[in-house]
């Protein structure tokens, strides 16, 4: 990936080898592919769900103790 000035070089060059291994990892590698197991794939759509829903609720209670409209 490039990157536009020093700072962001240096930053994605830090977290370079975690990009890769986040990227080449079973999970990722199979369900590019077409071959994770439906189950796998089943269990990732729920705990996405769930983090999904309670982000939603925490943005909510971050936006309704907010002081400033944005509107």
């Amino acid at each position: 990936m490039q990157s536009v000035g020093t700072f962001a070089k240096e930053l994605w060059e830090a977290a370079f080898p975690v990009y890769q291994q986040l990227t080449s990892c079973r999970f990722v590698t199979e369900l590019a592919a077409g071959t994770l197991a439906k189950e796998s794939f089943s269990h990732y759509l729920t705990q996405d769900i769930l983090y999904l829903k309670k982000d939603a609720e925490a943005l909510g209670m971050v936006a309704a103790r907010s002081q400033n409209e944005f509107l």
